[in-house]
């Protein structure tokens, strides 16, 4: 016994996201479970964005309209986060509002510059 290694390894870190995005890709869990994986892309962009931008692309496979809905879910958790913080004194000047808007700016990249083939559901999105 004392010579056999751990099933798993001492520090989960590693795994950890690409187990959950993987549950994503395969609807074992719902697309809004991934919110919170998409809402740290930035920071986590070192590390896991090669995951991360995976998952993000296989969710708009799965469908496009909850993917688009996921992602405004994310920056919706995100700027409440913001308000809860600081409240609403100085909110376009703070430093978490400019990584908002990047993390916004980000995945709109993701969408494409085919506007014909991202138009559907970007005006369902705003609807």
């Amino acid at each position: 016994m004392e010579g056999l290694s751990p099933a798993l390894p001492a520090s989960p870190a590693p795994w950890f996201p690409g187990r959950f995005c993987k549950l994503l890709v395969y609807n074992v869990l719902e697309l809004d479970a991934a919110a919170d994986v998409f809402k740290h892309f930035l920071k986590f962009y070192n590390d896991y964005g090669d995951i991360i931008k995976e998952t993000l692309s296989r969710a708009r496979q799965i469908d496009k309209m909850q993917c688009a809905k996921t992602l405004c879910l994310s920056l919706q958790q995100l700027f409440s986060e913001l308000v809860q913080e600081t409240g609403l004194v100085y909110l376009r000047s703070s430093p978490l509002f400019s990584r908002i808007r990047d993390l916004a700016r980000r995945l709109a990249l993701t969408f494409g510059v085919d506007l014909i083939r991202i138009r559907e559901p970007l005006v369902n999105l705003h609807k």
